[in-house]
C-alpha cells in the first residue's frame, strides 16, 4: 500500500469522531510499540483543551481509515507533534503493514518539516530516512515490583544497597515520612510545578512550564478521568514538607516518567530515586506494567531500567522552499557532527535543536479554525 492509494484529509481535532476513535484504538492495540500514553486519544484531547489548535490527518483507503497523524501547524512551514515539545513519543498511528512515502505525506499536508524526537522503530514514516537512535529506558513491572527489584539487585547490587541505606537513613533522621502514590491535592501539583520551574532556572534549561498552555495541559491531565490518559501526581513528604514529587502521564498500564523534582535540602538522601522506587512498587499493584523513563543517558536510568524500548529520532521534510531549507540545514549539521574536532562538532546541532525547542514552546498558539 503506497501513499498514492490514500486519500488524505486534515481537520481540527474536535471533528475527530467516535468512528475515528474506534479505528485509532484498534490500530494502537495492534502494535505494542504504540503503548506509550502519548499515543492515547486522551492525550490529544487534553492537548487540544489546553491549546485549541490541534489538527489531525486522516489517511483513508476505500472510505476506511488506515492511519492518523495528530499535529500542530508551527512557524516557517513546520508542523509539530501533538503537545509539541512536551510529547516524548510520537509518530503515525497505523498498523505495521502500512507503507507510507514520508515526503509525499508531508507535501500533502503542506508541511515543510516535522521532527520526531522519539518515534517507534517500526513507524512506517522512518523508512529510507537518516535516523538517530533515541531508545527509551524503561522499568519492566509485568511480573511485579519484587521480580523487578530482584533482577536489579543482581544487575546493579551497589545501587540497590545504596537505595536501601538511604531509605533507612531517611526514616531514622525524620519522624514523619509520607508517600502518596496518587496525590489529588491541586496545591501539591502547583508546588511540584513551582519546584520544577525553579530547577529549570538554576540549571539554565528551557522552562517547560513558562508558557501558559503547558501549565493548562498539566492541570487538564491532573483532572482527567482515571480510565483514560491522565496525569498521575506522586509525592514524598518529610516532616510536612515536599521532599520529592513526580507528575507523570499514564494510560493503559504504562506510566511515563515525565516531570520529577526533589528538594535540594535532602539531596544527600536521593529523595527523587526513593520516590521513583516507591511509585514503581505501589503502581505495579494497581496494574502499571511498565514505567518509561524516556530517552537520554542519565546515571539513574542505567541503574533503574531493565528494559529498552526501541525508538528513533528523524527529521522529515516536504516539498517547496520550507522543505528544501529544512533538508539543507539538517544535512549541514549532520556533516558538521562528522568532523574530527571532538564535542565542537556537535555545537551547531545542539544550538539548532535548542532554538527549535524554544520556538516550539513559545511560538504563537492560535485557534486556526
Amino acid at each position: 500500500m503506497s501513499i498514492c492509494e490514500f486519500q488524505i484529509e486534515t481537520a481540527p481535532w474536535p471533528e475527530f469522531g467516535q468512528t475515528d476513535r474506534h479505528a485509532w484504538d484498534r490500530m494502537r492495540a495492534s502494535r505494542s510499540s504504540l503503548s506509550s500514553p502519548f499515543f492515547a486519544t486522551g492525550w490529544c484531547d487534553a492537548v487540544h483543551a489546553a491549546r485549541g489548535d490541534l489538527m489531525f490527518a486522516r489517511l483513508t483507503q476505500q472510505g476506511e481509515a488506515v492511519g492518523f497523524l495528530p499535529f500542530h501547524r508551527g512557524s516557517l512551514g513546520r508542523i509539530r507533534p501533538a503537545g509539541g515539545p512536551l510529547s516524548d513519543f510520537h509518530g503515525l498511528i497505523c498498523e505495521t503493514t502500512l507503507v507510507v512515502d514520508a515526503r509525499a505525506l508531508m507535501t500533502a499536508l503542506d508541511a515543510g518539516a516535522l521532527r520526531l524526537e522519539c518515534a517507534p522503530s517500526d513507524d512506517p514514516l522512518l523508512a529510507g530516512q537518516p535516523l538517530t537512535a533515541a531508545d527509551c529506558a524503561s522499568i519492566d513491572l509485568s511480573d511485579g515490583y519484587l521480580a523487578y527489584a530482584e533482577r536489579q539487585r543482581r544487575a546493579v547490587p551497589k545501587a540497590f544497597r545504596n537505595l536501601r541505606a538511604r531509605s533507612r537513613r531517611l526514616n531514622a533522621e525524620h519522624r514523619d515520612v509520607e508517600f502518596r502514590l496518587d496525590d489529588r491535592d491541586p496545591a501539591a501539583l502547583e508546588d511540584v510545578i513551582g519546584m520544577k520551574r525553579d530547577q529549570y532556572r538554576r540549571t539554565g534549561q528551557i522552562d517547560a512550564f513558562g508558557p501558559s498552555w503547558t501549565r493548562a495541559l498539566a492541570r487538564n491531565l491532573f483532572l482527567a478521568p482515571r480510565d483514560g490518559a491522565r496525569g498521575r501526581l506522586s509525592t514524598l513528604w518529610v516532616d510536612g514538607r515536599l521532599a520529592a514529587g513526580h507528575f507523570g502521564l499514564e494510560a493503559t498500564g504504562v506510566l511515563h516518567y515525565w516531570f520529577p523534582v526533589y528538594s535540594g535540602a535532602l539531596a544527600h538522601l536521593s529523595p527523587g530515586i526513593l520516590l521513583l522506587h516507591a511509585i514503581a512498587e505501589a503502581a505495579s499493584k494497581e496494574g502499571v506494567r511498565r514505567i518509561d523513563l524516556g530517552s537520554g543517558s542519565y546515571p539513574f536510568k542505567k541503574e533503574a531500567s531493565d528494559l529498552t524500548v526501541s525508538a528513533q529520532a528523524v527529521m522529515l521534510s516536504g516539498g517547496g522552499l520550507a522543505g528544501g531549507t529544512s533538508r539543507a540545514v539538517h544535512a549541514a549539521t549532520r556533516h558538521c557532527a562528522a568532523w574530527p574536532i571532538g564535542q565542537l562538532a556537535h555545537f551547531p546541532e545542539r544550538v539548532g535543536r535548542r532554538l527549535d525547542r524554544l520556538s516550539s514552546f513559545y511560538e504563537p498558539v492560535a485557534r486556526r479554525f
